[in-house]
This record gives C-alpha cells, structure tokens and sequence, in this order.
C-alpha cells in the first residue's frame, strides 16, 4: 500500500474495462519524476503551491515509483527511467548522484538553435541570446558580447565534455553517455535514419 494516493473501486472497474486486456505485457516509462524528501526539503511552500504540477506531486522515491506502477498496472512488467525534477530549489546534487550508465544525452533540438550562453549561479540560471525573442529580457548589449555568442547546442555539448573532464570521466564512459547507454535501452536497431529518410520526402 503506497501513500501517494487512494485506489478505488471505479479505478480498478475502469482499468478492467478500458486497459487490461489491451496493455502490452512491457512497458518502459522514460518520463517519471523520482525524488528523496531529502534532496526537496529546501523548496518553499509557495513554491510548490504556485505550480500545479508540483502541487500535485513532488516526492517519489524510485522504490514507491514501482509501487506505484505495480498498483496502476499489475499485469504489466513495468520499468521506469526515473529523473529528478528540474527545481532550481532543490538539492541538484544529490538528486543527479545516479549510475552514470543511466545517463542518456538529449539534444533538446531544435530548442538549441538559438545564439547565447547561460549563466549560473547557486541557486538560478540567466539566459543571454542575440536572438529577438519575447523571453529574451535581459540582454547586455548588441555589441561585441553577442557578436560572439554561438548556437547553444555547442555550449550544451562543451558543457557536458567539460563536465565529464572535470568529474574523470574516461572515454569509454563518454562514448556510453552519447551512444551506447541509449543503444542498450532501446535496442540494437534504435537508430531510424533510413526511416526519416525515405519519409521526409
């Protein structure tokens, strides 16, 4: 019995009616917020109460994540990609301390098209781009500082490889990051270019 929320009656009639015959036998849930009460404690009420998603739940140890998914769905093997959630408030360190062979790279394209660079601090980031966005509220000047800026994807891709320097990360670890840790997910035949190809046309 989890503690997250009460299964009633009309929930178990309307998976027997709707889900349980239909259910594949696997799934792989790779979008699920897992985090300790530890690694949350430090952010404040109003903000938990000024976001819905938050207020609707925020703390999930990945041990209850599998309660949780035994108690929705009982007849399906059921495995979770849990992630911590992105709260400049909370304890990012520890919340990110998990085998690094469970560590996927994302480009987050074509969000990463813009010029610019962030910046951070210990408790919040500042986004800077030459680009004429509605978001774009706090920029320097359109001087030499822009001028200068790259696509962002390259300054995520130079953080990461600076990250993995400065932590010791070998080679064989980085290759696993960028390609194997996916290839050992989704299977050997993950990579859909000729697919993409032939129906882009």
């Amino acid at each position: 019995m989890q503690p997250y929320f009460e299964y009633k009656d009309r929930d178990r009639a309307f998976y027997r009616m709707h889900i349980q015959t239909e259910i594949p036998d696997e799934i792989y849930d790779i979008h699920a917020y897992t985090n300790l009460p530890e690694h949350v404690a430090m952010v404040p009420a109003e903000r938990l109460e000024s976001d819905w998603a938050l207020e609707c739940g925020h703390v999930l140890p990945a041990r209850d994540a599998y309660a949780c998914a035994n108690e929705f769905f009982p007849d399906t093997a059921y495995r979770i990609a849990g992630f911590p959630w992105p709260i400049r408030e909370t304890d990012l360190h520890g919340n990110n301390r998990i085998p690094l062979e469970r560590v996927l790279y994302g480009s987050d394209m074509p969000i990463t098209f813009w010029r610019g660079k962030q910046e951070w601090t210990a408790r919040e980031y500042t986004v800077l781009s030459s680009g004429n966005y509605s978001w774009n509220t706090k920029r320097r000047s359109a001087g030499e500082e822009e001028a200068s800026y790259t696509i962002y994807i390259y300054e995520e891709m130079r953080a990461i490889l600076d990250s993995a320097k400065r932590f010791g990360i070998g080679e064989a670890a980085r290759k696993d990051l960028f390609f194997g840790n996916a290839v050992l997910l989704l299977g050997p035949h993950s990579d859909h270019t000729s697919f993409w190809s032939e129906h882009s046309q």
